[in-house]
This record gives C-alpha cells, structure tokens and sequence, in this order.
C-alpha cells in the first residue's frame, strides 16, 4: 500500500488532534482516531499505532515535486555533475 502524500505521519509525542487518522488491522486501513489530545506513539515500532493528519493540497504538491536533493524542481529532477575545475 502505498502512502498518500495528503496526509503525514505524527512523529512521537505530537498532540493527536480531531481529524487525525489512525491505521487499524484489516479490513478497515485508516479511521478516524478516537485518542484526540493523547501523545502518538513512536511509529518505528510495529506493535504501536500510525498516526496520520492531513496536510494542506499546497504542502502535499510541494511535496511531491521537491527532488531528492531537496530543491522545488517543479516535478523534473536535472543531473548534477560535479566541476571538473576543482
């Protein structure tokens, strides 16, 4: 399953706040979380649940087109070569 990039993980200790999503075993994937004001846990460990939050569509598409050298490349990721000059 793939992640969707509206949304973002809650890295522990972050305030779960209305509207936040937690993902539960199948068949159901992600719900509404009913913890609002609790701390999330770490989500490095399997036996702790993921929180998610959706993020604004501005933020989820900056997200998207940012390269891996993080720089806004407007979704097309140029070569970079190193100067021979040096």
């Amino acid at each position: 399953m793939a992640w969707d990039h509206n949304y973002r993980r809650l890295d522990e200790g972050e305030t779960i706040m209305e509207g936040d999503e937690v993902q539960v075993d199948k068949p159901f994937g992600w719900r509404p979380t009913i913890c609002v004001g609790k701390k999330a846990p770490s989500p490095l460990y399997t036996s702790h649940r993921i929180y998610r939050r959706k993020i604004s569509p501005d933020h989820a598409e900056a997200i998207r087109t940012q390269d891996p050298r993080g720089c806004d490349s407007g979704g097309k990721i140029e070569p970079v070569f190193d100067s021979e000059d040096d």
